[in-house]
């Protein structure tokens, strides 16, 4: 039968799924069919359904092997249901029913139970009310703890502190732990955030769970921390299986095992993403919270309202509703645009991977309330997540220009980067070029005109590339509404590249695919002079040049505000140059030969005209980054190839602080 408020469940319950729970790795979150259709699960989905009707019974199938141990686990998100399930075995044998229970308090939330396989091939879960007569909304999930969990992940070494979280509910964590038998290891797990009651177990090699361990609740709340001696019985590969008791809440954790006996080395902990490639996209806008612009029906945290001061909003960005953006995406290239609420003031708005702390960067400012727009590259969480955090009201605009990748075999499209000396290729402003084809005369109203980079005279730059890396700034004599960019032939997209409601010279770092012929195609909303300075360009990898994106925990490793030294003051004088060496200061390779920043000027109301930074031991450019004609605080992003001794040059027009934020580095 057609259960239409499954879909309504979809639109309605979005953001309490993708904001409240955190996709991980070990999470894939999915709906299931409409009956009669059966859900096809995998190890580690949790799948969001509902029984709809009196009588309803749904259907989930996954493939077992036999030996094989799993946890199946129910939460119940609404209403009182008795909510139950049971499995049928491919000989159609079935297995026990479990239920969730009732007492003078209610119906427990959730229920679970290990399911010993021993038929090879499909299996069907049943999901009912035990009564026939009550709806529910709730989520299914299913793991395998034995032989080995799909998901686990490397202890690293014993005594070595792993951070983790169980995000979102009903969500299970697994290390991977080697040991002899005979040796006794300690296993303490602390909660740093919220308050549930956490539990951890440890499966042996054979299969059997030992010490299922829970923190405990009273009348005062739940401990903090729980932890258990555990001698071991088997030689071979255990595993640590964290969860929440009931499977009804989230929480942050630290574990951390120590272990007595001959302890041998540990599976190494997860790495980061490393050598990705970069997957042109045609540009998109995946963010929207203005509802009167949401004209393509952005859903859940992908649409309004707009983000209040102190709010995190969590994206999953592979499943919008209006951008095609694959789960393999480990980094993604996005332009982010302020449009602040009354009173106007945004102190700062930060980007970050998804489910991890804050860190202290600033992705885009406008603490004078002005319109603002910054581009920025940001490492995904393990299944697409990245956070969004506002210190104040704002509407909140993100386009989407590509990603970057390592799932292997390489798909098709992977590029890499091949950095070139900045260049401009293109200025309007008829006292600063001749008229030509990238000249002036200034770009009028409503008006899309086509440049073919290659035809530039700016050296290095091929036919074939499939994104140029470059810096847009507009000069207009008014305001100017928005300027679009994007490949030559296609259809203009509904994204912008930069604003300047104010009539402002502004800036704004952005990487573009172009057309087959190496053009793009520039619109401005308004009357205005536009800039374009090259820094590079993404193209089929040579095998010995070009380079990989290799991101690094987002974190500030320049600010002049500091005490004097290489990596902090004094403050930028008048036409001052500093070398920075972003190899000790950032604590990147030395082999990096690009860096992402984010550098922000802070003028303090004093005219900046413009900031630009090249690679340490090139001649100083005609190009620029940054500009702060009224002496407002300006942030803008920049690939800025590497120079002498890994280190850039920057240099201030006019007397200001500058800080740098670091997100990744670009090497062989």
């Amino acid at each position: 039968m057609e259960i239409p408020s499954k879909m309504t469940f979809l639109k309605l319950a979005m953001t309490f799924f993708f904001i409240a729970m955190a996709a991980r790795a070990d999470v894939n979150q999915k709906l299931c069919q409409s009956e009669p259709d059966t859900t096809d699960m995998a190890y580690g989905d949790i799948v969001h359904c509902e029984i709809a009707a009196v009588a309803d019974v749904d259907a989930f199938r996954f493939t077992g092997q036999v030996g094989e141990k799993m946890n199946i686990h129910v939460l119940r998100y609404t209403n009182n249901a008795n909510l139950c399930f049971r499995v049928i075995e491919p000989d159609q044998t079935i297995g026990g029913y479990t239920c969730m229970g009732r007492s003078i308090f209610g119906t427990d939330v959730s229920v679970g139970a290990n399911f010993d396989v021993g038929k090879a091939g499909v299996h069907t879960i049943q999901v009912v009310d035990s009564n026939n007569d009550e709806t529910a909304r709730y989520g299914i999930t299913i793991q395998r703890l034995f032989p080995s969990s799909t998901f686990a992940k490397g202890l690293g070494a014993f005594g070595l502190v792993n951070s983790g979280a169980i995000v979102p509910r009903g969500d299970q964590d697994f290390y991977q732990i080697t040991g002899n038998n005979g040796d006794t290891i300690t296993v303490v797990l602390s909660r740093t955030a919220e308050n549930a009651n956490m539990c951890f177990s440890l499966i042996q090699p054979n299969g059997v769970v030992v010490s299922y361990t829970c923190a405990g609740r009273s009348i005062f709340g739940t401990d903090a921390s729980v932890s258990a001696d555990i001698r071991l019985t088997q030689t071979g590969s255990h595993f640590l299986h964290i969860t929440d008791a009931s499977f009804d809440e989230t929480f942050s954790y630290n574990v951390n095992v120590q272990c007595i006996g001959v302890c041998p080395a540990q599976p190494p902990p997860p790495s980061r993403p490393e050598k990705l490639r970069f997957v042109p996209l045609t540009p998109c806008r995946v963010m929207e919270t203005r509802a009167e612009y949401n004209f393509e029906g952005r859903t859940g945290p992908f649409g309004p309202p707009y983000m209040r001061a102190g709010e995190t909003r969590t994206l999953l960005l592979p499943n919008s509703n209006v951008c095609q953006i694959p789960a393999a995406a480990k980094a993604y290239v996005v332009n982010v645009t302020l449009v602040p609420r009354p009173p106007g003031n945004v102190d700062f708005v930060t980007v970050y991977p998804g489910y991890q702390a804050r860190p202290d960067v600033w992705t885009v400012r406008s603490p004078d309330g002005q319109i603002v727009a910054n581009s920025a590259i940001v490492e995904a969480a393990r299944t697409g997540a990245i956070d969004v955090y506002t210190a104040s009201d704002t509407d909140i605009i993100i386009d989407i220009a590509g990603y970057f990748t390592d799932s292997l075999p390489a798909v098709s499209g992977n590029t890499v980067f091949y950095p070139l000396a900045p260049c401009r290729v293109l200025d309007t402003r008829i006292l600063y070029r001749q008229t030509g084809p990238f000249g002036p005369p200034t770009m009028s109203a409503r008006e899309t005109r086509r440049f073919r980079f290659p035809a530039s005279g700016c050296p290095g730059i091929p036919a074939n590339a499939a994104a140029y890396a470059f810096t847009i700034t507009v000069a207009p004599p008014q305001p100017l509404a928005f300027l679009t960019a994007w490949g030559a032939g296609g259809a203009q997209p509904n994204v912008s590249s930069i604003n300047s409601l104010s009539g402002r010279i502004l800036a704004n770092s952005v990487v573009i695919p172009p057309g087959g012929d190496g053009s793009l195609d520039v619109f401005v909303y308004d009357r205005t002079d536009v800039i374009l300075d090259i820094t590079g360009y993404f193209g089929a990898d040579d095998g010995a040049t070009g380079l990989y994106y290799y991101p690094v925990p987002q974190r500030r490793f320049f600010d002049s505000r500091a005490a004097n030294g290489q990596c902090g003051g004094p403050q930028f004088a008048d036409t001052t140059t500093r070398t920075i060496p972003v190899a000790t200061c950032a604590s990147t390779p030395t082999a990096a030969k690009a860096y992402q920043i984010t550098a922000t000027a802070l003028p303090n109301g004093s005219p900046m005209p413009f900031l630009t930074g090249w690679p340490t031991g090139q001649p100083m450019p005609n190009a620029s980054f940054l500009n702060a004609f009224e002496g407002q605080v300006v942030s803008n992003s920049a690939i800025i190839p590497a120079g002498t001794s890994g280190s850039i040059d920057l240099h201030a027009f006019r007397r200001t602080h500058v800080a740098v934020d670091i997100a990744g580095y670009f090497g062989r």
